[in-house]
């Protein structure tokens, strides 16, 4: 039987113990000019509570402002992020944390996380989990819109919708629930990197570090998986650092 390294490295080949990677982001950013006085964390990752303990970039840097809701999407938008970047220091920087997540237990089984003070396991990422549930019985039109309905609902069913605009992706997949976290990651990233490159445009030069990926919930230590890495100026081409941070662990 698989244990959770054997199905770490089997999904998820680049993940990186949290704390280490967020010691080689904060290094490498560090040369950039961004400091704890100058910079402003924000992070567009689930509103689950186990999200908060994967990196470290908080303990650096201090107070963060909160883009994402259910599964980590960006439904704070581009007024959102506008908000976030008002807040930050006169001539400061934006740090962006981003993407989806998911639990492996001790015996690799993936999805299920054994939360302090429960005896029973509960699934992470639970939104993309009941999405998955959903779709699994779902008998519409491929593609089909799910409805947004009011404020109680429309994060749910804009997962939803996600889901089953991709739903032969996900359902022949060899494991749905690894397809269901990386579609919503790829997700997160097309919108996060929309929405930072639109305050960028009409931005008095800030500069943004936008870091992507899945966060792995383990046993004992949480894990991420960087996926994009990307710096961004006002005058000059995005800059990807992904490779140079992972020589640097």
């Amino acid at each position: 039987m698989m244990g959770f390294h054997d199905t770490l490295s089997a999904y998820f080949p680049n993940a990186r113990e949290g704390a280490a990677f967020t010691l080689a982001v904060v290094n490498y950013l560090a040369g950039k000019g961004f400091t704890p006085e100058n910079t402003l964390f924000g992070h567009s990752t689930c509103v689950d509570e186990v999200c908060r303990t994967v990196t470290k970039f908080a303990a650096h840097y201090g107070e963060s402002f909160v883009l994402g809701g259910l599964a980590g999407i960006p439904f704070s938008g581009d007024a959102g992020f506008g908000a976030y970047a008002q807040h930050v220091p006169d001539r400061g920087n934006l740090l962006v944390l981003y993407g989806s997540h998911i639990a492996i237990g001790r015996d690799g089984e993936i999805g299920r996380i054994h939360r302090p003070g429960q005896e029973s396991h509960s699934m992470a990422c639970g939104a993309a989990y009941a999405a998955l549930k959903w779709l699994e019985s779902y008998d519409g039109p491929d593609g089909s819109p799910i409805p947004l309905g009011d404020i109680r609902t429309h994060q749910m069913n804009y997962i939803k919708t996600i889901f089953a605009a991709n739903s032969q992706r996900i359902l022949s997949a060899d494991n749905r629930t690894v397809e269901s976290i990386n579609l919503l990651y790829e997700h997160i990233h097309a919108l996060m990197t929309s929405i930072a490159g639109t305050y960028l445009a009409s931005s008095q030069g800030e500069r943004i570090a936008l870091i992507g990926g899945v966060m792995v919930h383990g046993p004992d230590k949480g894990h991420f998986e960087p996926r994009d890495t990307i710096f961004l100026r006002k005058s000059g081409k995005p800059v990807t650092f992904l490779e140079r941070i992972l020589k640097e662990q």
